[in-house]
This record gives C-alpha cells, structure tokens and sequence, in this order.
C-alpha cells in the first residue's frame, strides 16, 4: 500500500529573473501537483513557470510570460511529476511575485 504525504511542496518569494528550482519531486517518489498559486504585489509582473522531465530530459513550459496583473493571482491545477522532475519559475523584472506549489507526494510501497 502506498503513503501519501500533502502539504505545501515549495515556495520562492520575489521571483527574480533567473529560473529559480520551485519543487524537485524525492527519489523514490512520485507527486500530484494540485495547486500553484502566484501572488502579485502592488506591481506585478510576467511569470515563467516550466517542468523538467529527467526521464525524457525535455522541459517543457506551463505558463511562459503570462501577465500577473498588481494585487491579483494566478493558478495553475493538476498535474503529475515522476522521481527527479522539477519545477522552475522566473519572472520578467522580478521581485513582484511569490509563488507556491500545493501537492501530494506518494512513496510507492
């Protein structure tokens, strides 16, 4: 039978410029990515948001230069990462928007 562990896998405040690791999933895991959530302040920005895949080695982008407009959100839902994947956001000025990622992570048994 498989464990599962939920709770809150990552967060960057002030996103900068530079592609920042968000969440690498644990060796011998895999997780359920069920919520990301950026947070503007009274400045906002363009955020980037990509996910490694190790097994095929390709990154693909999820959200690139999307408007995160001052004092709003944006969200991103559901979506599954193997062993080693990783997320990676940056931002186009930086220094305007957190970020976190909710999810569930599952040791197979």
């Amino acid at each position: 039978m498989a464990t599962y562990k939920g709770n809150i896998l990552g967060s960057v405040s002030q996103i900068t410029t530079t592609d920042t690791v968000l969440y690498t999933v644990p060796q011998g895991y895999t997780a359920r990515v069920t919520h990301i959530v950026f947070c503007s302040d009274s400045t906002g920005d363009d955020v980037s948001l990509t996910v490694k895949d190790t097994s095929s080695n390709t990154i693909t982008y999820l959200v690139n230069g999307r408007a995160v407009a001052p004092n709003t959100n944006l969200e991103q839902f559901d979506f599954y990462l193997d062993e080693g994947d990783f997320l990676t956001v940056s931002a186009a000025t930086g220094g305007h928007v957190d970020v976190t990622v909710f999810g569930v992570e599952e040791i197979p048994s």
